[in-house]
């Protein structure tokens, strides 16, 4: 390559204007910005926690103090303790946490235990209503 070729490529930038030019500056101005806006996005997504993360640190940083309060429950996720706690546990399930972390929530969070539908037993199934000589609510006319 001839001396003149090389001065030429190192005294213009793009589209053939000279590199010191303000639209070339702000040519490579507005490139770094983007680079660094990349890689800014990047490293927020890349630290950014999950919910599970979230329910879990929130759930045993209050485990010692007898567990999160309601308040912080609903202010958060919009959810009473018992609701929280049942979503600990299918959180802690799906996570496949270790022996060590379950034993700590459970002294703290009960594990969810099924509570009975409406209208059903927990034995025999539906429940029996009687008819209407016996019913105290119900009148005869």
């Amino acid at each position: 390559m001839s001396i003149a070729n090389r001065h030429r490529n190192l005294s213009t930038g793009r589209n053939g204007v000279a590199a010191g030019t303000a639209e070339d500056q702000m040519h490579r101005y507005r490139q770094q910005r983007r680079r660094n806006d990349v890689q800014r996005r990047r490293r927020q997504n890349a630290a950014a926690p999950t919910e599970a993360e979230l329910i879990l640190h929130l759930a045993s940083t209050w485990a010692p103090y007898g567990g999160v309060p309601e308040e912080e429950t609903f202010q958060r996720f919009g959810l009473s303790r018992p609701q929280f706690a049942n979503l600990l546990w299918r959180t802690v399930a799906a996570a496949g946490c270790g022996p060590e972390v379950v034993t700590t929530l459970a002294a703290v969070y009960p594990p969810h235990r099924p509570t009975p539908q409406a209208g059903r037993s927990e034995s025999t199934g539906p429940v029996q209503v009687p008819s209407d000589d016996r019913h105290p609510m119900r009148r005869r006319v």
